[in-house]
């Protein structure tokens, strides 16, 4: 098993549990943030981090697929002042695209099961560029309605390529609680173009897929996976574990 890092969000008013009763979590553990403040760093080559929470590596929970460690992520109980409306534990990819590159972007990820979801956004995934200064497109776990429940969805910064009913998901209860494996090929630039693809760890199974091609993709891009939500009342902890990065360029 891969040792991994840990991501948790936890509302205001809501307990922090130590680290040391998450099972999957190994004796050996490390914190790399305390949440105390909002703290960034590297992990090693390729790979950033920033955090507004406990950050910390230990997690045998992820099957190997690399000799990059993975990581656990545990926001804290309270939240900074000036982050009071969202709560952020992210990786990055390193060094931003520049334009004509290609790009893939590979990492493991396990999503706890029992997470709560709102119409208000919840990241799990980004494709973000520094030139328009947002994301391209996201992952998101969303409520939209009743009738079809908790989902985890593509946004698309451009509604008419992705809207409604059109933008790929799958159930929630199809993602959480299972590790998945995320990849992500991008050509930056103008006539730009990008797969992503999601599948089941265990099984292969493809669980969902996105894709763009002779399209505007600004570069100054990079991929943040992690949580990332608003905070809204009656949200429930987050728990992520991920890692198993293969961020790398593959065409100049």
């Amino acid at each position: 098993m891969l040792l991994a890092y840990v991501a948790s969000a936890i509302p205001l008013g809501v307990s922090n549990s130590s680290s040391s009763s998450d099972p999957h979590l190994d004796k050996r553990a490390t914190v790399i943030a305390d949440g105390t403040s909002l703290q960034s760093g590297t992990l090693g080559p390729g790979v950033d981090w920033q955090a507004s929470g406990v950050l910390s590596e230990g997690c045998e929970c992820l099957a190997r697929r690399s000799e990059h460690p993975a990581l656990v992520e545990r926001a804290s109980s309270e939240l900074l002042p000036r982050q009071i409306a969202r709560q952020r534990i992210d990786f990055l990819s390193r060094p931003n695209s520049v334009a004509g590159e290609s790009w893939t972007y590979a990492w493991s990820y396990r999503l706890k099961a029992g997470v709560s979801s709102s119409d208000h956004f919840f990241h799990i995934m980004q494709l973000f560029s520094r030139v328009t200064g947002g994301y391209l497109f996201a992952l998101d776990v969303l409520t939209l309605d009743d009738e079809r429940g908790p989902l985890v969805r593509i946004v698309d910064s451009n509604a008419g390529r992705c809207s409604g009913s059109g933008c790929p998901s799958l159930p929630l209860s199809r993602f959480a609680g299972r590790t998945t494996r995320h990849e992500l090929r991008v050509k930056w630039g103008e006539g730009g173009s990008f797969t992503y693809t999601i599948t089941d760890s265990s099984s292969g199974a493809r669980l969902l897929t996105y894709s763009r091609s002779g399209t505007s993709l600004p570069a100054n891009g990079y991929v943040k996976t992690g949580l990332y939500r608003a905070v809204v009342p009656g949200a429930t902890s987050a728990t992520a574990y991920v890692g198993d990065f293969n961020f790398r360029k593959t065409a100049s």
